[in-house]
């Protein structure tokens, strides 16, 4: 406390100063009792505009007489000189940023999640010290408020993190890719200032990896690259195939195993609104192969069998997608608000099926969550999915259905429902969700949804036809060290016996 007080006096010291030579050149010199407040007392704004009121009726009749002898009057807007409703905000009128290298000021505002002329204050302030130092790249940040004549400002003073490469290891379980384990790679600055390399190698019943490169310019444009590649294998509702793909007839026939593999790369900008919502558009290909073992095709040059190819086409596509985010917490949240926007559209495709024509994809999705007593939380989580175009392409539909898994295309969870159990190009649900932690990281949750799903949504009566759906589950949750675990028995009053999701780990 004894070197911020010093400091302060410091300030104090160099505005007495600074005001001495100021107050010669005015008509008239008003100096309210201000000598128990220091620059930094944000928090007594209302006292310190009460002082600076008494003092200025104490020459009113000097005001007055001043007045009189201004020719061209002008009214002042009531804005100026007023006092914020929430005394403890303040204005940042500029950010010094001392000690960075391999980083320029746009990065570091940008982990700030403010910039100058925001008006601000010190949990905002303090939210966004600790979001810079969560990038784990400055090893020492020390910060300070100064006031000069333009204004008060936050100088930064940061010493870099000399480790530029780290490995770090995760584990997941779901009931769709199974058992994973993660080895992950990141290297900064590997060609230049602000950018990251990360490389994501999933080991386990399924191999897949992600990469990404990423430019990080804070509130300006950033610039991304991104390659993956998705692969897993599932039994799935012989009926689902059947009204989706050319498939071999067999009334026998209740599930069929199938082969999913989706390999995807994206090129995109992004950047910060309004200090809250980003913003990414970019160009995407993907490549997708589902195939199934279930159906073999015969080969009379060779001989032999091979399995039943169903799609294996490249598709391009335009996308934007949105997103805000303030929940405390993103799988057991009890306060915030989150929302997610994304639109593709796909132009262009090697067509497997000869079914492509051009189309559009919009799907939706918002989170809000509500701390209404202690340790119980109400969780509302729409979600809306359609498809626009005439195109005869399925398998970018949507499909409802499963838990846990992280999700890939248009695979939307659903409880009371297995993974990819009911599809449609077009959908509308509503999750709630009730939580009650019932010991600090412990939670026992209930919770239901309802969804219709049906093809061509928006033509006229169709979406009053399509079918609905209901299910709802219950169960308990834990926030380990390795990620959410999750254990939830899910039933549909339409589906039959209930089942059981067990998931474990970040998603990945």
């Amino acid at each position: 406390m004894n070197q911020i007080h010093f400091l302060i006096q410091i300030n104090n010291f160099r505005t007495a100063a600074a005001m001495e030579e100021k107050s010669a050149q005015t008509d008239i010199y008003i100096r309210p009792d201000i000598d128990r407040f220091s620059v930094v007392d944000f928090g007594k704004a209302i006292e310190i505009k009460e002082e600076g009121q008494k003092a200025a009726m104490e020459q009113m009749s000097a005001l007055e007489i001043l007045g009189s002898k201004q020719k061209n009057k002008q009214r002042i807007p009531s804005s100026v000189g007023a006092i914020s409703k929430n005394p403890l905000d303040f204005n940042i009128s500029y950010i010094e940023v001392n000690g960075v290298q391999n980083y320029s000021n746009d990065y570091v505002k940008g982990k700030l999640l403010f910039r100058e002329g925001d008006q601000i204050n010190f949990e905002t302030l303090k939210r966004g010290i600790n979001n810079l130092a969560a990038t784990d790249n400055f090893k020492t940040i020390r910060y300070k408020m100064v006031e000069k004549t333009t204004g008060l400002g936050l100088v930064l003073n940061l010493v870099e993190n000399t480790n530029k490469t780290n490995i770090r290891f995760g584990a997941h379980y779901d009931k769709l890719y199974k058992s994973a384990a993660l080895i992950n790679v990141t290297q900064k600055n590997l060609l230049r200032k602000d950018d990251v390399l990360s490389l994501d190698f999933i080991f386990g019943d399924y191999l897949r990896y992600q990469i990404d490169y990423y430019v990080d310019k804070g509130f300006n444009w950033s610039f991304g690259l991104r390659s993956k590649l998705n692969d897993f294998n599932f039994d799935i509702p012989y009926k689902v195939l059947e009204n989706n793909f050319r498939v071999p007839d067999d009334p026998n026939l209740n599930t069929v195993n199938m082969d999913f593999t989706d390999f995807t790369n994206q090129i995109y900008l992004q950047t910060v609104y309004k200090n809250a919502f980003s913003i990414s558009l970019g160009l995407e290909h993907k490549w997708i192969k589902y195939s199934s073992d279930t159906f073999l095709q015969e080969s009379a040059l060779t001989n032999s069998s091979s399995v039943l190819t169903l799609e294996k086409s490249h598709y391009v596509s335009g996308y934007g997608q949105l997103r805000f985010d303030t929940l405390d917490n993103f799988f057991f949240p009890s306060r915030g608000i989150y929302l997610e926007t994304d639109f593709h559209t796909y132009f262009l495709s090697s067509d497997f099926n000869g079914t492509f024509n051009p189309f559009s994809i919009f799907r939706s999705k918002a989170i809000a969550a509500l701390n209404f007593a202690k340790n119980w939380s109400f969780v509302l989580a729409p979600e809306v999915g359609i498809k626009s175009g005439s195109s005869g392409t399925k398998s970018l539909d949507f499909a409802l259905g499963g838990l846990g898994a992280p999700q890939t295309n248009n695979f939307i969870p659903f409880l009371g429902y297995d993974f990819i159990a009911i599809p449609g190009d077009s959908f509308l649900k509503v999750k709630a969700t009730v939580d009650f932690e019932i010991a600090p990281k412990n939670h026992l949750m209930v919770a239901a949804n309802i969804a219709k799903v049906t093809d061509d949504i928006l033509r006229p009566g169709y979406f009053k036809r399509a079918p609905s759906y209901f299910g709802y589950g219950l169960g308990y949750g834990f926030e380990s060290v390795i990620g959410p675990v999750q254990m939830m028995y899910t039933k549909s009053p339409l589906n039959g016996n209930g089942s059981v999701f067990f998931t474990l780990g970040f998603p990945f």
